[in-house]
């Protein structure tokens, strides 16, 4: 707060004023507009104009740093819950060849989700020459596309390292 005084609708009328202090500064508050709680003008002596100004943007950069916070953790629960479905969905997968499903086979090696929900998968196969390189890559684009959150998906096959059975 900037002012141990009441801003609400309810203890400032509209076309009312009233003294408040902002920090240490004697100010006259007017309500002169109906825009919710923000519709108020100050009136205060010149030569603390710096005082008031610097009390305001303190406040005001502390409210948008909370809000960045709550922002991040929001975003970072929203990763996380993606990535931990883009993990299970990957353990719905199956090498035809063989009957274990692709994420513990150790056939992904690095899911990633950025900012933007997008997904990234780093992936390979049990060989070169295997039967489903061209359509297994493709079933792991599509079946993460289809986990609501996801924006886009981008699979690369990689080569190296190659995979082995440890």
């Amino acid at each position: 707060k900037v002012s141990k005084d009441d801003f609400s609708n309810e203890n400032f009328k509209w076309l009312s004023s009233k003294q408040v202090d902002i920090g240490y500064t004697p100010c006259t508050a007017m309500r002169v507009n109906f825009v919710g709680e923000l519709g108020w003008e100050l009136h205060h002596p010149i030569e603390y104009q710096n005082h008031i100004f610097d009390k305001l943007m303190k406040k005001l950069i502390r409210d948008i740093q909370r809000q960045e916070k709550i922002m991040a953790r929001a975003d970072k629960r929203q990763k996380e819950e993606i990535t931990r479905k883009v993990i299970n969905t990957l353990r719905s997968i199956y090498d035809p060849e063989i009957p274990v499903d692709i994420w513990e086979l150790g056939l992904i090696y690095d899911p990633n989700v950025d900012n933007n929900s997008n997904v990234y998968v780093k992936m390979t196969l049990t060989a070169p020459s295997c039967p489903v390189a061209e359509s297994l890559p493709i079933q792991v684009q599509e079946r993460i596309r289809a986990i609501e959150g996801v924006k886009d998906v981008y699979v690369d096959l990689v080569w190296d390292p190659p995979w082995s059975m440890d």
